[in-house]
């Protein structure tokens, strides 16, 4: 058998996070703040860091950790991010929360407000929200921004970025335009070993491998008032190519040189439009979003079975509308309603070929419609001071269609319970339970394959959205201006897991696919800390931690025993330091990314990959006029593992294969910046 992964060993950093957190808190524990339903930051609380963008900004607010819309919730409302902007939600749920506030610059921002309370607005399911507010700005501001990433293996690509932005007689126009690149961990130099069931050495051979890509991002939002509310528009359109690529060549004699080189290009588009109209206790929006986009993927691969190739062309696109109603009807308690419809679809091919002969494959070519509506009632109440307790039930019907005909009816009720108490000032405990309904990955309908790892899975056409009841219990202790903490534990109980099954196909041949296992279970504690230490003698110095620790299980199909949930890590985390120095002109900083681990359960196979450390350290140079230097290094050297446990056929009881173990060390990068911001 092959050897289990290595306990879990705190870092240094990690063994010492506890004793900063005490310090820090101690020292920070007397400013605590009066009980407020909001808490603003003005511009000037930002001054000393010189932030470029509300983004960064939002970082330098204490106690607050940024949440994206969740893109595998169905449905828009439920979706919501964390982060308002001017009082109301992103048109849109898919692009992120930090590329939509670096387009606005920190000239164009009033104030930051953090949300207990409501006081009228949806909290969705979070005990804090962050309004960015913006003020009037009659001169544009505009962006400039070139530089070069070189990546360890010799790699090289301009990266740049243009914006525009103003305010003006209550409209408002941005404007962004961005080429990025990355070269993640996926590549390097690297080992490939494989064993015998006994142990012995069968074939042993060194890589080379490289993962790059770039991505071109455009997007425009503007927003002008209309019919008593306030209009918003946004446009967005993506590019993204990758490109990875291995060579093995052997170093045990009578071994054959392998290849593969696989290459996937993304095009997307998304328009969004939204309507906010507030009238004394009332509130209506009003909005309507669609994203299409097509995935053109390839990839080739020489072994000494000879040459394989695979190719995948898909369309998919969401489109959805909805209007929602809010009411606050005392100072004390607030109702809503709200109406959704939404149609999802996916055109998909694929096509696998093995030396020239083209190979069966179930979903190969694929049709699904998905047509959704959905009804939604919630409710607000603060019986005290000191309490909070929101309410809400969706109520869901949707029909999902293939292009042979065949059709799939689905109801579901998603309660939503949720209660706060501030026994003080600075702390806050807060409950929920919420039933929640995942959205389908069109694209494991699909089939799919990875020639370099051997590996092909059929498309899942039956797959069902997995149902989740999930309970929160958490802890927030807000230390005045100077820190935050945020300590959750989450329990979920998940009804038709999404994971790998087993598919059978016309020959009789047993093919991996996505699909749903049935009942299973997932617990989490997670931990958000930041802070200055100012306090401790280190002026300007920012501590933010965010640490995750879980565990699933579910019964393997296979073997018919407990495991974990495909693709669940055991424990993932984030901790970084920043530094404002000489007034705001020098700024540095360090994030380690803490080493991770996850494995994938397939009927003949188990896949364990164990990734290291990774440390990405900037640097920061600023000068009047608006010029800013930057470099951003990511260390090299990160250790990625790869153990492959292998069976002749299904693991219950076929014979064991032997194992394969891949070892490489990424290459690292450095990236080079240098921006002006001109106007605000």
């Amino acid at each position: 058998m092959p050897p289990r992964p290595s306990p879990f060993r705190p870092s240094t950093a990690l063994r010492l996070l506890p004793l900063a957190l005490l310090l820090a808190s101690a020292a920070a524990a007397a400013q605590l703040p009066a009980t407020e339903t909001r808490r603003s930051f003005a511009a000037g609380y930002f001054a000393d860091s010189a932030p470029a963008n509300a983004w960064e900004m939002l970082q330098r607010v204490p106690g607050f950790a940024v949440v994206d819309a969740d893109a595998d919730v169905r449905g828009y409302a439920a979706a919501q991010g964390n982060v308002l902007v001017d009082g109301a939600l992103p048109a849109s749920k898919h692009e992120s929360l930090s590329d939509l506030l670096r387009r606005i610059p920190a000239s164009a921002v009033e104030r930051i407000e953090l949300i207990r309370a409501g006081e009228g607005v949806d909290m969705g399911g979070y005990a804090l929200l962050a309004n960015i507010v913006r003020r009037a700005q009659p001169a544009p501001t505009r962006t400039f921004a070139f530089g070069l990433l070189a990546a360890g293996d010799g790699w090289r690509t301009p990266v740049g970025e243009f914006g525009y932005a103003r305010q003006r007689d209550e409209r408002t126009l941005e404007l962004a335009f961005a080429r990025e690149a990355e070269a993640d961990e996926d590549g390097g130099r690297g080992s490939r070993r494989r064993f015998a069931a006994d142990g012995a050495l069968l074939e042993a051979a060194d890589g080379d491998l490289r993962s790059h890509a770039i991505e071109h991002r455009a997007a425009l939002a503007w927003s002008r008032p209309l019919a008593g509310g306030r209009l918003h528009l946004d446009l967005a359109a993506l590019q993204e190519r990758s490109d990875e690529s291995e060579r093995w060549w052997p170093t045990l004699a009578g071994g054959d040189a392998e290849r593969s080189r696989d290459t996937e290009d993304l095009r997307e588009g998304e328009i969004g439009l939204r309507w906010l109209r507030r009238d004394g206790d009332r509130r209506i929006t009003a909005f309507a979003s669609s994203r299409h986009g097509r995935i053109d993927a390839a990839e080739t691969g020489v072994d000494e079975d000879g040459e394989e190739s695979f190719v995948e062309d898909s369309r998919r696109g969401e489109s959805l509308a909805g209007l929602a109603l809010e009411r606050e009807v005392t100072g004390s308690l607030g109702l809503g309603a709200a109406a959704e419809i939404a149609l999802n679809r996916l055109d998909g091919r694929a096509r696998l070929r093995v030396g020239g002969i083209e190979q069966p494959l179930p979903g190969a070519d694929v049709a699904v419609r998905e047509r959704r509506g959905e009804l939604a009632f919630t409710a607000s109440w603060r019986p005290r001071g000191h309490w909070r307790l929101d309410g809400g039930l969706r109520l869901e019907a949707s029909r999902i269609g293939h292009a042979d005909g065949g059709e799939r009816d689905f109801f579901y009720l998603k309660p939503r319970i949720a209660l706060a108490w501030n026994p003080t000032p600075a702390h806050t405990l807060r409950w929920a339970v919420a039933r929640e309904v995942g959205q389908l990955d069109f694209g494991d309908f699909v089939a799919s394959a990875s020639l370099a790892d051997g590996d092909v899975a059929a498309g899942a056409v039956d797959l069902v959205p997995d149902r989740i009841w999930r309970s929160t219990l958490a802890w927030e202790w807000d230390i005045g201006d100077a820190a935050g903490l945020q300590l959750a534990w989450i329990h979920e109980r998940i009804d038709d897991v999404i994971d790998r099954v087993v598919v059978i196909d016309a020959d009789g041949e047993w093919l991996d696919a996505p699909g749903n296992l049935g009942s299973g279970r997932r617990d989490a504690i997670s931990l958000d800390f930041d802070t200055s230490l100012a306090a401790l003698g280190l002026p300007s110095l920012q501590l933010d931690a965010s640490l995750r620790w879980q565990r699933s299980r579910v019964i393997d199909p296979v073997t018919g025993t407990s495991r974990p949930v495909s693709g669940d890590k055991p424990r993932e985390g984030e901790i970084a330091l920043r530094q404002v120095l000489a007034g705001g002109r020098f700024h540095w900083g360090i994030e380690a990314k803490l080493a991770e681990s996850e494995a994938e359960y397939r009927f003949d196979r188990v896949t364990r990959d164990v990734e290291g450390s990774r440390y990405e350290l900037f640097a920061e140079r600023r000068w009047d006029g608006g010029w800013r230097l930057r470099a951003e290094v990511t260390a090299p050297g990160q250790s990625v593992r790869r153990e492959r446990e292998r069976h002749d056929g299904p693991r219950d009881g076929s014979t064991f294969d032997g194992t394969e173990r891949r070892r490489h060390r990424a290459p690292g990068m450095l990236l080079l910046t240098l921006r002006r911001d001109i106007g605000g």
